[in-house]
């Protein structure tokens, strides 16, 4: 209708770039937003007003895949015009001001970044009031800056003015919030003052939970299906364990034990999820550790009890540990040879949509019944196309399927009755903080 070189040609590319930059797909944002701007180049020109919204989703593309410079490039040149056009709008100016502090905490220039926060601070503060949870969340990332630089008491402080004003609006569950918290346990575990770590690692899974309240037993966790954020979950149930070590010594793991079967089903849950590229990097980080530490504790209960049960879940995690992280890597991949390329992108496509429904249901709690149905009918039959292409992928593409759909593992039994007398399996997991090495014969026991 409109031809490749119309102004809303440009914009319905922006919109694709847009969406693709929500579902981590980011590559092709980068793509669909260039095309935004070569449009708009040849219609209006690279000073139009509408250009700078292309230039801040590219701002934060390049950020995503870790393209540093490029990222703060456009978020300038998005500031820049922005300023001229909009310089009544404070809100989009402390967005783009916001933006740069975090791309600079991200390049550790903890200078800028502590400057552009202040920056955007005083426009939200001129636009809400002292008292908001925009504010709040401001001063959150004033305090996360003075914590990178070491500067622990004003980190402190700011992380104080952000809770004060959560607490006066009633706010008591939000990602926000247990962020916050979190940022207090990281301050507390480094003065070394753990029993209060501690306390706020329970209070930053109570605020990322829809229900859960526990605030005096520490072995207790969330529900699976409870939490806001599963890969905060992850990562905060894991840092637990290490916290409850810190103050009760070593017997803490032994009471622990079953907070790891519930990681690995927030692991196993929420890797079906479609996860932003940056995002899935953090999460196979966190999850290899999630492993390690399960598999440390099981050792030192084998240890004490000589039982061949821990030594299959010892087996197990190490197992699972490797497969999370060589199904995520298939899953960062654009091109795979053992899927041809439709079919990927297909399976992407639907990834996104039930993650975005998913999204959509929730919101729709509490709303009337004909908005729950209708999201409700979307995710099923969303799970219908999703097993139907998954039973076309096991037919056809077995090798495949066997490495992104495969959720069980080999217990040791059956590891061991498929070696020769002679042989021995090696087994081995690895994270940032360490690693563990099994060696298993057919006759003889695992050590």
């Amino acid at each position: 209708m409109f031809g490749d070189t119309h102004l809303s040609v440009s914009n319905s590319y922006n919109t694709i770039g847009a969406n693709y930059l929500k579902k981590g797909q980011l590559n092709l944002a980068i793509d669909y937003i260039h095309k935004s701007l070569r449009v708009k180049e040849n219609t209006v020109g690279l000073d139009h007003y509408s250009v700078a919204n292309a230039y801040q989703n590219l701002g934060i593309s390049y950020r995503e895949i870790g393209e540093y410079d490029q990222s703060v490039s456009y978020f300038k040149k998005a500031l820049s015009l922005k300023q001229k056009y909009y310089r009544e709008e404070q809100l989009s100016i402390s967005t783009n001001y916001q933006e740069l502090a975090t791309t600079y905490l991200e390049m550790n220039d903890l200078q800028k970044s502590l400057e552009y926060s202040f920056l955007s601070n005083q426009l939200i503060i001129a636009s809400f009031g002292k008292e908001h949870k925009e504010t709040a969340f401001s001063y959150s990332s004033i305090g996360e800056n003075y914590f990178k630089s070491e500067d622990l008491r004003n980190a402190k402080m700011y992380f104080d003015k952000s809770l004060a004003i959560y607490q006066k609006t009633g706010i008591e569950r939000s990602p926000e919030l247990s962020d916050l918290y979190y940022n207090y346990f990281r301050l507390f575990d480094q003065e070394q003052s753990y029993d209060s770590a501690l306390c706020y690692l329970q209070k930053a899974l109570i605020a990322n939970s829809k229900t859960f309240d526990d605030t005096v037993n520490y072995y207790h966790n969330p529900k699976i299906n409870e939490s806001l954020r599963p890969i905060n979950s992850i990562l905060l149930m894991v840092d637990k364990a290490q916290a409850l070590k810190k103050v009760y010594g070593e017997e803490a793991f032994g009471k622990y034990r079953s907070a790891f079967l519930k990681i690995d089903s927030l692991v196993e849950s929420t890797g079906r999820l479609n996860i932003k590229f940056k995002d899935r990097l953090n999460f196979n980080a966190i999850v290899s550790n999630a492993y390690y530490q399960a598999i440390k504790n099981d050792v030192g209960l084998y240890q004490e009890s000589q039982k061949i049960g821990f030594i299959n879940r010892i087996l197990y995690y190490s197992e699972r540990g490797k497969a999370n992280t060589l199904k995520n890597e298939i899953q960062t991949l654009s091109n795979y040879s053992l899927l041809p390329d439709s079919l990927l992108e297909k399976e992407r496509n639907l990834k996104g949509l039930l993650s975005y429904y998913q999204t959509k249901l929730k919101q729709q709690v509490d709303s009337v019944p004909e908005g729950l149905k209708h999201w409700q009918n979307e995710i099923f039959n969303l799970n219908r196309q999703r097993d139907t292409l998954e039973i076309f992928i096991k037919n056809n593409f077995p090798e495949y399927h066997e490495l992104t759909y495969r959720t069980s593992s080999l217990k040791v039994k059956e590891i061991q009755s498929s070696l020769e007398p002679e042989s021995a399996l090696i087994e081995y997991v690895i994270s940032e903080e360490g690693g563990a090495v099994l060696v298993s014969g057919r006759f003889g026991g695992v050590r």
